[in-house]
């Protein structure tokens, strides 16, 4: 392995609630009731989803206006509550004593990710921070992973890609990457396919120790 690709919420970051919350809280404000919405854009980026809830909803905002909002929402979580998982940053600062590159491959919109990063000081150790944004299309494709290895300069058959559900474990492997996958609760119904697929599975980052 000469570079490590993260996720970030339900990897590195214990968020998933957030955003589980977030959705049916920003229908409820407009006298929508609708709690299944988080499995609905589960697999959405932030512009997917804003299209989603503008098309099911007839809301007449763009979706622009819609992830600015949500991202509103969302910053206070992640600039002071939202924590890093278990172990994550003791593997973190072991793969960056070692030499290896890390990369940050997000559908989480870059302002949020840098936030929590910078209020865990981990940003400086990261070589590339990527979102779905940015390559158009949902991590299910290989797009994001090939990126940040791109910008890190790295092989894709160098890279571990660490992520936490199906979708993205599936994207990373198009990608011709190895994926050690980590669990998370919000996509543990996704356990069984998971372990089929990633090359690793582990409950928390203190199970590497330094071992990949």
């Amino acid at each position: 392995m000469k570079a490590a690709i993260f996720d970030l919420d339900g990897t590195l970051i214990d968020s998933m609630g957030v955003w589980d919350r977030l959705g049916s809280d920003f229908l409820a404000a407009r006298g929508i009731h609708c709690p299944e919405i988080s499995l609905e854009i589960k697999n959405m980026s932030f512009m997917e989803a804003a299209g989603y809830y503008i098309e099911r909803f007839s809301f007449k905002d763009t979706r622009e206006q819609l992830v600015a909002m949500w991202n509103e929402m969302a910053l206070k979580e992640y600039s002071e509550n939202i924590d890093l998982k278990k172990g994550a940053r003791e593997y973190i600062l072991n793969l960056s004593g070692r030499g290896i590159k890390l990369g940050l491959a997000t559908a989480t919109y870059r302002r949020l990710a840098l936030a929590v990063l910078e209020r865990h000081r981990l940003l400086s150790l990261f070589q590339s921070v990527e979102t779905v944004e940015e390559v158009g299309r949902g991590k299910q494709y290989p797009d994001i992973f090939l990126l940040t290895a791109h910008k890190m300069k790295v092989r894709p058959e160098d890279c571990v890609v660490f992520e936490d559900c199906l979708h993205a474990v599936k994207g990373a492997k198009r990608a011709g990457m190895r994926v050690c996958a980590v669990y998370d609760y919000f996509s543990a119904h996704e356990k069984k396919d998971i372990e089929c697929i990633a090359d690793k599975y582990i409950h928390c980052f203190d199970e590497l120790s330094g071992t990949i």
